[in-house]
């Protein structure tokens, strides 16, 4: 469940307005095939049925929820079935929507929007994501990097914080301090005992940043693989 997100967001808009130019597209086209060239029942049903379906799609990418996806995938298949290819005139729109949509997925899967969650594993202090330290308003509290891809970071921590606020993400590498100064973008509760999770924007002002990003960005990556051995591992453990 989406809790809130940065209000005047202008890259979030600039998403939203082009799944809106897609979903004109398709839905044009569908006038024209099920409507006008079709003229039967049949085809006005599945017409405000592909409407009601585009309704919801959008709904779900404005609240940013993870259903977005299963009807992401859904829309692709809906698009393909009701599609008349028999001239190159019908052909284009439909090219020109899963363009559109490979674009509008590229953008949208930040973890400033949606960061990666293993659903299974219920309190991320169990968990084993990158341990880190959260610094807001002098104040130092442990927290986690479950995601850190396209220069930005899921952090994930259980007290609230404003959406807006700036923090600073910091961790020890050998011995070494790395920290990254950011802003909140969004924040989310996805279920009760799981924390709060943050999207979070990094600043890139300071000249260590990015040497500071690839150092930690590493390190969440390691500690992916290394969980991905483990629990191979216990499972062969388990089959013997």
């Amino acid at each position: 469940m989406l809790l809130k997100i940065k209000r005047n967001l202008h890259d979030f808009e600039n998403i939203v307005q082009l799944h809106l130019v897609a979903g004109f597209l398709i839905g044009t086209t569908l006038f024209f095939q099920l409507l006008v060239k079709s003229q039967s029942f049949l085809g006005l049903i599945l017409f405000f049925a592909a409407l009601f379906f585009l309704k919801t799609y959008y709904i779900s990418l404005r609240k940013l929820q993870y259903t977005y996806w299963t009807l992401s995938v859904a829309s692709l298949v809906f698009v393909l079935a009701l599609t008349d290819f028999d001239t190159l005139t019908s052909a284009l729109p439909v090219l020109g929507y899963f363009t559109l949509k490979i674009i509008e997925f590229y953008f949208i899967s930040s973890p400033i929007y949606y960061p990666w969650f293993n659903w299974w594993e219920y309190d991320f202090r169990y968990r084993n994501d990158l341990v880190a330290y959260v610094t807001f308003n002098e104040k130092k509290q442990e927290a986690r990097v479950t995601d850190i891809r396209r220069n930005a970071g899921c952090i994930t921590l259980f007290e609230k914080l404003p959406v807006g606020s700036s923090i600073v993400v910091s961790m020890h590498e050998n011995q070494n301090a790395i920290s990254l100064e950011g802003k909140i973008i969004s924040v989310r509760e996805t279920t009760l005992g799981r924390g709060y999770s943050y999207g979070v924007s990094f600043s890139w002002e300071n000249e260590l940043t990015k040497e500071y990003y690839s150092k930690m960005k590493s390190s969440w990556n390691k500690g992916r693989l290394q969980s991905k051995r483990d629990r191979v591992e216990e499972s062969g453990t388990n089959i013997h």
